[in-house]
């Protein structure tokens, strides 16, 4: 997985998009067996970006918000112009869901060993069509 990380890494770098064919193959050597860089692509591939808002649930008050990794912000300068992940980037919201989820089922009696079925169901409507 890191041998196909650090081929996209390369791939990506202005230097090798600009060589011609046989600069490429040089640039790849280079950068294949070039240690700082695999430590780069390492890092980038492990830094999480997330972004948080804690809210107090009696008054809707926002009582704190994160919007970048502290990390990523220390080693990349241009970090402070990037978006901030609390409040600039749309995602998905299944994982804000899930804590809701797991609490509700922890709350009529389930463990996290339950077992539950992921089968398809038929459901019978008012109207007696399944």
């Amino acid at each position: 997985m890191l041998g196909k990380l650090v081929q996209k890494e390369i791939e990506n770098l202005t230097e090798y998009k600009n060589a011609t064919s046989s600069e490429k193959q040089q640039i790849k050597a280079k950068y294949t067996n070039d240690k700082d860089f695999i430590d780069r692509v390492k890092n980038l591939a492990s830094t999480i970006q997330i972004g948080i808002v804690v809210i107090d649930q009696t008054t809707g008050a926002v009582l704190g918000l994160v919007g970048a990794s502290p990390k990523s912000m220390a080693e990349n300068p241009d970090a402070k112009y990037s978006l901030n992940h609390a409040v600039q980037i749309r995602r998905q919201p299944g994982s804000s869901f899930k804590p809701f989820v797991y609490a509700a089922a922890l709350i009529t009696g389930n463990t996290p060993d339950t077992q539950i079925e992921t089968g398809p169901y038929n459901y019978l409507l008012p109207t007696g069509e399944t």
